[in-house]
């Protein structure tokens, strides 16, 4: 059986025929109209190419159940399956081993990532519902809405162990999943702190590779480029080396004699903790 169908109406359908839930991510470009259950069209997005050109799509996140088939959605103005463009990532969501899944940042209370006062919305924490549940890597990434340009500042003193900032694509295009930007720091303590999304030279402008820096200096800016539905920085700690090491959770410590805090979907944050609007 195929992953994804289109049947003679025009139902999208997806097909997990795994004994595993899986998480399949599908981009849809151009004008061709996307109906939902409830007979609405469904919204569409933006994504940008590396020349700079902007396309409009329509991306889908969904969990399936274990061999199970889901329909999706009705697509109108689809004339031919050649005049289709579609990209697709399906992910097996193996079960978040417990020591992975446990959110006790364990001692590991860091500076702030981010110069100004802000606030800055925590968009997603530890098993965000948009990407960061899907594995043990990403799980406790944070990522915090902020404008392209605010200036990123290393959370510890480090030295820095890779560093990628070459690429302008954005936008919540699939295909966006597998380019990035960012910079990685070996820190003091021994683990990796892995800055995502940041804009175009903007870390090589200011560091280079071996490069020693130190907490609160600044090393890179804020980006849209990967897969971003909104220009934010992801930030994610590792204890070991590699593209399928688990995250670890952290936290941030507090100013003026605050404890240390940790971050959470959903929630504002300054460098002094979390805030409730309008207060």
């Amino acid at each position: 059986l195929p992953h994804i169908s289109i049947d003679p109406k025009q139902v999208m359908s997806v097909i997990n025929v795994s004994g595993k839930e899986r998480c399949f991510l599908i981009s849809i470009h151009g004008s061709l109209r996307c109906i939902g259950a409830s007979g609405r069209q469904l919204a569409t997005g933006l994504a940008r190419n590396d020349k700079g050109a902007e396309h409009t799509v329509i991306t889908f996140v969904i969990v399936v159940e274990p061999r199970t088939i889901m329909d999706v959605c009705r697509l109108q103005g689809l004339r031919s399956l050649k005049g289709l463009e579609l990209h697709s990532d399906i992910v097996d969501m193996s079960v978040i081993p417990p020591q992975v899944s446990d959110c006790n940042p364990k001692g590991r209370a860091y500076g702030f990532p981010l110069a100004g006062s802000g606030p800055f919305l925590c968009s997603q924490g530890s098993g965000g519902k948009l990407t960061h549940f899907a594995n043990a890597a990403m799980y406790h990434a944070v990522d915090f809405d902020c404008s392209v340009g605010t200036e990123i500042m290393a959370i510890g003193d480090g030295v820095v162990q890779g560093l990628h900032d070459a690429e302008k694509i954005s936008g919540i295009d699939v295909m966006n999943l597998f380019r990035w930007n960012s910079i990685t720091i070996r820190q003091k303590d021994g683990a990796l702190a892995e800055y995502v999304h940041i804009a175009p030279g903007s870390a090589s402008a200011r560091v280079q590779q071996g490069a020693t820096v130190s907490q609160g200096q600044v090393i890179c800016c804020v980006g849209d480029v990967g897969f971003c539905p909104t220009p934010h920085l992801h930030l994610e700690v590792h204890l070991e080396e590699g593209d399928d090491a688990p995250s670890v959770p952290f936290s941030f410590q507090g100013l003026d004699g605050r404890p240390p805090f940790q971050c959470q979907q959903g929630v504002w944050y300054t460098p002094r903790g979390p805030v409730v609007l309008g207060e």
